[in-house]
């Protein structure tokens, strides 16, 4: 079986438009202080892509490092051990700079490397939807324990060159 790890990213979002007919099981795993916006976004994405997501709650405890920090804790302490444990044999994962980890899921990448440009300018040919907080200047969303802005450059001028704003 074959699963796709939702993180409510614009790496998500093309995940899920190359690859949302080909997996089993669409995963969003929730440690419940995402911003509303991401929870819309899912809700969004499951109506478009025609899914249902398989939300795993997990608590965050006392976590402490950088987004990086936050995907790997997710993938090691959740993802891939609740895919093992219900027999996935794949994964895709939205991650771009991996560190693929040995064990009974292989994890796919199809978006190691691509740039951030190449990313958006696929969403934009395919006319997907994405999460509203990058329209909102956010650099990061989903796969990170912290909401608020982040220091340097963010999607705005981008998104304003590619007629969404």
């Amino acid at each position: 079986m074959k699963a796709l790890w939702f993180v409510g990213d614009k790496e998500t979002t093309l995940l899920l438009h190359l690859y949302a007919r080909e997996v089993d099981a669409v995963l969003f795993i929730d440690p419940g202080f995402y911003l509303p916006q991401v929870y819309d976004y899912l809700m969004e994405a499951e109506r478009h892509f025609g899914f249902k997501a398989i939300r795993l709650d997990v608590e965050a405890g006392d976590f402490e490092g950088g987004r990086d920090e936050w995907c790997n804790y997710l993938r090691e302490e959740f993802l891939l051990p609740y895919l093992s444990s219900q027999g996935f044999s794949e994964v895709y994962e939205p991650l771009r700079k991996p560190k693929p980890l040995s064990g009974p899921v292989k994890e796919i990448f199809p978006l190691k490397g691509l740039s951030d440009f190449e990313i958006w300018k696929a969403i934009k040919e395919n006319g997907l939807p994405f999460c509203s907080l990058y329209l909102e200047g956010k650099k990061y969303v989903g796969c990170a324990p912290s909401t608020g802005n982040r220091e340097g450059k963010t999607y705005t001028q981008a998104l304003k060159n590619m007629g969404y704003l």
